[in-house]
């Protein structure tokens, strides 16, 4: 992509530089018609073979926008995941030390859980 871009770059570049001036200069050169007319072609072709480029390339853009989009809501899938994932752990330690009956216990591990450890008492 970052390829495409530098050839994208170069290509405004020369074409800002040059203008469309080629064209009425070769037209107005007076020189031989068919050799005008050969130039004018080529031309054609540069120009097609420009726009097909153009075309590909935002047609890779378009793709690269889609795989981000699908990437970040992905990513956001998996952050809901892990959060559910967190609340479950916590209600099911909760229910362990229940279960158990030791309060001394159920706070450490739901500390843990939690991912806030509690400082130990000197």
């Amino acid at each position: 992509m970052q390829e495409q871009q530098l050839q994208l770059a170069r290509l405004l570049h020369q074409q800002y530089l040059g203008g469309r001036q080629e064209y009425f200069i070769l037209l107005l050169n007076n020189h031989d018609p068919n050799q005008a007319a050969r130039e004018l072609q080529y031309y054609e072709y540069i120009a097609q073979s420009r726009a097909t480029w153009l075309k590909n390339m935002r047609g890779n853009l378009a793709k690269l926008n889609a795989v981000t989009a699908q990437a970040r809501q992905k990513n956001n899938e998996l952050a809901a995941l892990q959060a559910e994932q967190t609340l479950q752990k916590q209600s099911l330690l909760k229910k362990k030390c229940k279960a158990a009956g030791t309060q001394k216990n159920c706070a450490a591990t739901e500390a843990a859980a939690s991912g806030n450890w509690p400082i130990a008492a000197r």
